[in-house]
Protein backbone atom coordinates (compact mmCIF):
# COMPACT_ATOMS: atom_id res chain seq x y z
CA UNK A 1 0.00 0.00 0.00
CA UNK A 2 1.38 3.44 -1.10
CA UNK A 3 1.33 6.40 1.36
CA UNK A 4 1.47 10.13 1.36
CA UNK A 5 1.86 11.87 4.06
CA UNK A 6 -0.16 15.73 3.32
CA UNK A 7 2.44 16.80 6.16
CA UNK A 8 5.23 16.53 3.31
CA UNK A 9 6.58 19.97 1.82
CA UNK A 10 5.22 20.19 -1.84
CA UNK A 11 3.61 22.02 -4.06
CA UNK A 12 1.45 20.98 -6.57
CA UNK A 13 1.64 22.79 -9.90
CA UNK A 14 -1.13 21.14 -12.15
CA UNK A 15 -2.49 17.76 -12.75
CA UNK A 16 -5.64 16.09 -14.36
CA UNK A 17 -7.32 13.13 -16.18
CA UNK A 18 -5.82 12.08 -18.94
CA UNK A 19 -8.30 9.99 -21.22
CA UNK A 20 -6.80 8.87 -24.38
CA UNK A 21 -8.42 8.70 -27.90
CA UNK A 22 -5.89 6.31 -29.42
CA UNK A 23 -3.63 8.90 -30.66
CA UNK A 24 -0.19 11.06 -29.71
CA UNK A 25 1.83 9.41 -27.05
CA UNK A 26 3.69 11.13 -23.57
CA UNK A 27 6.17 13.88 -24.82
CA UNK A 28 9.69 13.89 -24.54
CA UNK A 29 11.04 16.24 -21.90
CA UNK A 30 12.95 16.69 -18.99
CA UNK A 31 11.18 19.07 -15.70
CA UNK A 32 11.97 20.33 -12.72
CA UNK A 33 8.76 18.83 -11.28
CA UNK A 34 8.15 15.13 -9.69
CA UNK A 35 5.17 13.15 -11.82
CA UNK A 36 3.00 11.02 -10.27
CA UNK A 37 0.80 8.99 -12.60
CA UNK A 38 -1.88 7.31 -11.33
CA UNK A 39 -3.46 4.13 -14.22
CA UNK A 40 -6.77 3.65 -13.90
CA UNK A 41 -7.84 2.14 -17.25
CA UNK A 42 -5.63 0.44 -19.67
CA UNK A 43 -1.49 0.42 -19.80
CA UNK A 44 0.36 3.10 -20.09
CA UNK A 45 4.19 2.57 -21.36
CA UNK A 46 6.98 5.30 -20.84
CA UNK A 47 10.51 5.69 -20.73
CA UNK A 48 12.49 7.60 -17.96
CA UNK A 49 16.19 7.97 -18.73
CA UNK A 50 17.28 4.24 -19.98
CA UNK A 51 14.44 2.03 -18.42
CA UNK A 52 10.77 1.50 -20.03
CA UNK A 53 7.76 1.34 -17.36
CA UNK A 54 4.99 -0.66 -18.33
CA UNK A 55 1.95 0.77 -15.78
CA UNK A 56 -1.02 -1.06 -15.86
CA UNK A 57 -4.79 0.11 -14.14
CA UNK A 58 -4.46 0.11 -10.64
CA UNK A 59 -0.62 0.52 -10.76
CA UNK A 60 1.27 4.14 -10.25
CA UNK A 61 4.59 5.48 -11.28
CA UNK A 62 6.60 8.01 -9.72
CA UNK A 63 8.92 9.83 -12.36
CA UNK A 64 12.25 11.83 -10.80
CA UNK A 65 12.89 15.58 -11.61
CA UNK A 66 15.36 16.54 -14.39
CA UNK A 67 15.35 12.74 -15.85
CA UNK A 68 14.01 12.40 -19.55
CA UNK A 69 10.92 11.12 -19.68
CA UNK A 70 9.44 9.89 -23.09
CA UNK A 71 6.35 8.14 -24.52
CA UNK A 72 7.96 4.96 -25.95
CA UNK A 73 4.55 3.80 -27.62
CA UNK A 74 1.55 5.45 -28.91
CA UNK A 75 -1.39 5.82 -26.37
CA UNK A 76 -3.92 2.80 -26.59
CA UNK A 77 -7.13 4.02 -27.31
CA UNK A 78 -8.60 1.85 -23.81
CA UNK A 79 -5.87 4.55 -21.53
CA UNK A 80 -6.76 7.01 -18.53
CA UNK A 81 -4.68 8.39 -16.36
CA UNK A 82 -4.28 10.78 -13.10
CA UNK A 83 -1.19 12.92 -13.32
CA UNK A 84 0.77 15.63 -10.67
CA UNK A 85 3.41 17.64 -10.96
CA UNK A 86 4.82 18.76 -7.71
CA UNK A 87 8.14 20.31 -6.58
CA UNK A 88 9.42 20.42 -2.90
CA UNK A 89 8.29 23.75 -1.66
CA UNK A 90 11.87 23.86 0.64
CA UNK A 91 14.60 21.96 0.85
CA UNK A 92 14.30 19.43 3.79
CA UNK A 93 16.53 17.40 6.01
CA UNK A 94 15.02 14.02 5.71
CA UNK A 95 13.00 12.94 2.75
CA UNK A 96 12.62 9.43 4.24
CA UNK A 97 9.00 8.60 3.25
CA UNK A 98 9.84 10.28 -0.25
CA UNK A 99 12.47 8.73 -1.37
CA UNK A 100 11.55 4.97 -0.47
CA UNK A 101 8.25 5.90 -2.66
CA UNK A 102 10.66 6.78 -5.21
CA UNK A 103 12.95 3.46 -4.89
CA UNK A 104 10.44 1.21 -5.51
CA UNK A 105 8.85 3.75 -8.10
CA UNK A 106 5.94 1.24 -9.42
CA UNK A 107 3.99 0.09 -7.07
CA UNK A 108 0.07 -1.31 -7.21
CA UNK A 109 -2.64 0.84 -5.43
CA UNK A 110 -5.73 0.48 -4.20
CA UNK A 111 -6.99 4.58 -4.61
CA UNK A 112 -10.55 5.87 -4.44
CA UNK A 113 -10.89 8.48 -6.68
CA UNK A 114 -11.76 10.92 -3.57
CA UNK A 115 -7.92 10.68 -2.65
CA UNK A 116 -6.64 12.99 -5.80
CA UNK A 117 -8.79 16.22 -4.54
CA UNK A 118 -6.49 16.36 -1.45
CA UNK A 119 -3.58 17.23 -3.93
CA UNK A 120 -5.62 19.97 -5.51
CA UNK A 121 -6.39 22.14 -2.44
CA UNK A 122 -2.68 22.31 -1.84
Amino acid sequence: MLELSMTLPIKVQNGGLFISRGVGRHPARRLESWEIIFVEKGRLTIQEEERIFLVDAGESLLLWPNRQHVGVEDFPADLKFYWLHLRLKRRIATLAGLLILACRNKRRLSIRRRWWPCFASS
